[in-house]
C-alpha cells in the first residue's frame, strides 16, 4: 500500500511539473502517460505531508518516503511531534518499525489483505 501512494504522488508531482511543458491533454491522456512511465521509475523519494481519516479520527503526518522499485520502502515521519523520528522499513515481505523514543523496534510479515483502496481520495 505505502509503495502504491509513493508511486501515484510521484506521478501527480511529475504531471503537475510538466503540465506547463506541453500541450493541453485530456485526463485520459494524463492516466495513460503515467501508467507508460511508471515502469520505467527505478527509485523516488518525496517529502509528504498527508491526513488520515480512520474511525471518524483525523491525523496529519509529514513523513520523508524514500522508495527503491521494485518493493524496498523507507519511511521517516517528521510530524507531529509525537511520531518524529520513527522510522519504517519495507521489502514488500516484511515491515521494521523503529521509534527512537521508545528505543522498541518491531518486525511483521506483510499479510495480502485484499483490501480495496479504490475510494482512497487525494487532496493536493
Amino acid at each position: 500500500m505505502i509503495k502504491r501512494i509513493g508511486i501515484l504522488l510521484f506521478a501527480v508531482i511529475l504531471v503537475a511539473f510538466f503540465s506547463g511543458c506541453v500541450k493541453e491533454m485530456t485526463a485520459d491522456q494524463i492516466v495513460q502517460n503515467m501508467k507508460e512511465k511508471q515502469g520505467s521509475i527505478k527509485d523516488f523519494s518525496a517529502t509528504m505531508t498527508f491526513t488520515m481519516s480512520f474511525l471518524g479520527q483525523n491525523m496529519t503526518a509529514k513523513a520523508k518516503i524514500m522508495n527503491k522499485m521494485p518493493d524496498k520502502t523507507r519511511i521517516e515521519y517528521l510530524e507531529p511531534s509525537e511520531a518524529a523520528g520513527q522510522v519504517v522499513l519495507s521489502d514488500g515481505a516484511r515491515i521494521w518499525t523503529y521509534d527512537p523514543k521508545t528505543k522498541t523496534a518491531a518486525k511483521e510479515e506483510i499479510q495480502k489483505t485484499g483490501m480495496d483502496f479504490s475510494r482512497v481520495t487525494w487532496t493536493l
